[in-house]
Order: structure tokens, then C-alpha cells, then sequence
């Protein structure tokens, strides 16, 4: 008598989970931060990233704080006739460049209006400390770290949409939690630079569907002050030690989920980019390993 067996099909017996296992499975590439999520920020980012990288290599301009679209467009075309037709890589000693994400980002801030482009924050060499004092070195990293996460919940949202609908409704930048504090401290140095360390606060707060999200630069937050809290030794003794909650607008705010940042790019000037795309990754991820 023979034996029947039964292997799960998982496209006819879970469609569903099947479909976001193989959208999660093939989205590593783009979760990887090698490929640009591109919006204003990281458009921009990238393009001063590139020049800082390949500028001069390429005698396509000085690396400069500065730079108007409609000129960079037009130098591309000229030494690049058919950049605007297909993908151009350009070979310079062992570098073999690729200016096709370059040129996308150029042509997409043109066509969102852009004539000038600034520096989105400044360049990650003055965090070595043999050339930087440590309160410049502070005020720099902290304009970074700034520059991030004060349009992240709108980029975060914005990928999801763009890369992930059927995900909407399952990934978010809060983790289901209705506040969200981001913590930057220099931890002192490693190396030749100084270190920063950034942590993300996971708050659980009862009758309320608000999100909010605090910026803060070494516990100087006024949601810090108000609650006495000057240090993470605090905050987790507090919290934690004592299994007291904080106060945020007249709500009891439970800590409940500590993380750093998703990845070690901070020093990076792909920073904006690369960053999303490790949040992304860090919360689909979960999403799969929870199955």
C-alpha cells in the first residue's frame, strides 16, 4: 500500500504570506543601502556624496557646499552625450564609476524645481578630533543627526507607499508605540574620531493614537528635563529599576523598547539614505523572523 505524503504549498495553502515572504526575500538589494531611495534628501545627499567621492577624478568641479542644478545638468551632458539615453559608466584607474544614479538625481531635483542645491550637512572629517574641537565637533554632529530625523516619519512613510504597500499597515517607524525619543552623545573616541552614540526610545502611551517624536542632543530634551532624567543610567534606573513611567503632555509615558541606530553610518555622507533603508530593513525584517 503505497504512503501518501502532503508537503505544504505555501502559494495555494497561505497566498498572502507567501506574497510577503517573496517581497521581503527580494527586496535585500534595495534594503542594502546600495541603491537610492530617492527623494529631495537623499537626492541632494547623494549628489554632494558623489562629488566629495569623484568630482575632481571625473573634472566634473571641486567638491564645494554649493551647486546650481540647471549648471550641473548641463556639464553632464556635455562631457556625457548619451547619459540621458542609457546607463554611463566612466573607468578612472581602478575605479569604475557609475554616473546613472547621479544623473537621476539631478534630473529628478530639476524636475521638482530645484535651481540651487546646499549641503545638507557638513562633511563628516571634521568629527576627527585632532582637527576639530570637541564643541564644534558636537555642534556639527548634531546638525547630522538633525538633518535626519527631522523629516524621517515622512520618509519612512514615503517608502513604505513606494516600496512596500502591502506593508502599510503592518511596518512602522514608532514599532506601534506613540512616542518615539532619538538620543545623540559623544561617547568620547575611537580611533581618530570621536564617537557618537544614537539611541531610539520606544514609548508606550495609554489613551492616546498620537505619534510623537523628540529630538534630542545628550538627554537635553525639555521631555528629559521635566522628568529629571540626565543620562541613559537615569532613564533605565527610573524606568526600569524603579518601574516608574514619565510624564509627556499630561500622559504617563512607559519605556518599553530601547535600539541604536540601524546601522554604523554616521560618519558616512550617505547618512540620510542609508539609514532609511536600515530602518526599513531592521522593521521588515522583524516582520519575518516573528512568522
Amino acid at each position: 500500500m503505497p504512503f501518501l505524503f502532503h508537503t505544504k504549498n505555501l502559494i495555494l495553502d497561505e497566498p498572502y504570506r507567501y506574497a510577503q515572504n517573496f517581497m521581503i526575500d527580494s527586496s535585500m538589494d534595495l534594503l542594502s543601502g546600495k541603491i537610492l531611495l530617492l527623494t529631495d534628501e537623499t537626492g541632494i545627499e547623494y549628489i554632494f556624496d558623489f562629488m566629495d567621492k569623484y568630482g575632481e577624478l571625473l573634472e566634473l568641479g571641486k567638491s564645494v557646499d554649493k551647486y546650481n542644478i540647471q549648471n550641473f545638468k548641463e556639464k553632464l551632458h556635455e562631457r556625457y552625450h548619451l547619459i540621458d539615453k542609457m546607463p554611463t559608466t566612466v573607468i578612472r584607474g581602478h575605479h569604475e564609476i557609475s554616473l546613472t544614479t547621479l544623473y537621476s538625481a539631478v534630473i529628478y531635483l530639476a524636475n521638482k524645481g530645484y535651481k540651487v542645491i546646499n549641503r545638507p550637512y557638513p562633511k563628516m572629517n571634521i568629527l576627527a578630533y585632532k582637527e576639530t574641537p570637541i564643541e564644534k565637533a558636537n555642534k556639527y554632529a548634531f546638525m547630522k543627526f538633525k538633518a535626519l530625523y527631522t523629516v524621517i516619519e515622512n520618509l519612512f512613510q514615503v517608502n513604505v507607499i513606494s516600496h512596500f504597500p502591502g506593508l502599510i499597515d503592518t511596518i512602522s517607524l514608532f514599532k506601534g508605540y506613540q512616542l518615539l525619543v532619538v538620543d545623540l552623545s559623544n561617547t568620547g573616541v575611537i580611533g581618530d574620531f570621536y564617537n557618537f552614540r544614537i539611541r531610539l526610545y520606544y514609548f508606550k502611551i495609554d489613551n492616546t493614537d498620537n505619534r510623537s517624536l523628540i529630538i534630542s542632543n545628550n538627554f537635553d530634551s525639555n521631555f528629559f528635563y521635566i522628568n529629571g532624567v540626565s543620562s541613559e543610567e537615569d532613564l533605565i534606573e527610573r524606568c526600569w529599576g524603579k518601574d516608574e513611567s514619565l510624564t509627556f503632555s499630561n500622559y504617563s509615558a512607559k519605556l518599553i523598547e530601547i535600539d541604536n541606530e540601524a546601522s554604523n553610518s554616521f560618519r558616512s555622507n550617505n547618512y540620510i539614505n542609508s539609514e532609511i533603508c536600515g530602518l526599513l530593513k531592521n522593521r521588515i525584517m522583524s516582520i519575518k523572523e516573528s512568522k
